[in-house]
């Protein structure tokens, strides 16, 4: 289930009903509170296995920020797995556009494109054990499979088959090398160049050492937000 803002409960049996009617208004004032003591805007993005960041999710962005208001700035509740690469260089040319003030808070994990998109804002908070991981783009050709990006330089058989996608990779690096080119060295080789396995999980303390500047750990309000948005 791919939730974006706030999700539809479905409600099996009364005591469902009664469970989720709690919840969901608990949520809505819990939003609410925090909306109006921090003069903000916040966006829950929660993602589920088999939901990603994908167009949808850049489009909704899209609509929302054009309706904030001039002086509002916009936090961001950040649970993913990842997604997709052209949808996360939308987002993230939106986060550059808007001009106030991002915040990105991630109670458990931001895998992949969530740790990308973590990175292009001006602060990040995260719990002790929250989890981040690389960032290097798949692509994928059917008699191969997936393979990163970077490592594009590998695939020396079939030259001519292979011509377009090599092509196809470089255009890639070059936007995330633009996107990435104010990062210190250590993030650009930890992170992004696909030296790292795909799944390999970085935790706070790891983030840490490549200077990254993860702020105290999440809020309590944001963490019940966090908690009660299952509930949608």
């Amino acid at each position: 289930m791919n939730t974006f803002l706030s999700g539809t409960i479905l409600a099996f049996g009364c005591g469902y009903m009664l469970y989720s009617y709690f919840y969901k208004n608990s949520l809505k004032y819990l939003i609410s509170k925090y909306e109006q003591d921090n003069n903000c805007k916040l966006i829950i993005i929660k993602q589920n296995r088999g939901s990603n960041i994908d167009d949808k999710l850049a489009t909704n962005l899209a609509n929302m920020f054009n309706k904030l208001s001039n002086n509002k700035n916009v936090d961001i509740i950040l649970h993913t797995n990842g997604g997709d690469l052209f949808a996360s260089i939308r987002i993230y040319k939106l986060f550059q556009m808007f001009p106030n003030k991002i915040r990105i808070f991630v109670p458990t994990h931001a895998y992949s494109a969530g740790t990308l998109l973590s990175l292009m804002v001006p602060e990040i908070y995260a719990n002790n054990y929250s989890q981040f991981s690389p960032w290097d783009a798949q692509l994928t050709c059917n008699d191969i499979g997936s393979f990163a990006s970077k490592n594009y330089e590998k695939l020396n058989s079939k030259k001519d088959k292979l011509k377009l996608i090599s092509q196809y990779a470089e255009s890639i690096n070059k936007e995330l090398d633009l996107i990435i080119s104010n990062k210190n060295d250590k993030i650009k080789e930890t992170l992004f160049s696909g030296k790292k396995p795909h799944y390999a999980a970085f935790l706070v303390k790891d983030m840490r050492e490549l200077d990254i500047d993860i702020k105290k750990p999440c809020s309590d309000i944001i963490n019940e937000i966090f908690e009660l948005s299952k509930y949608e």
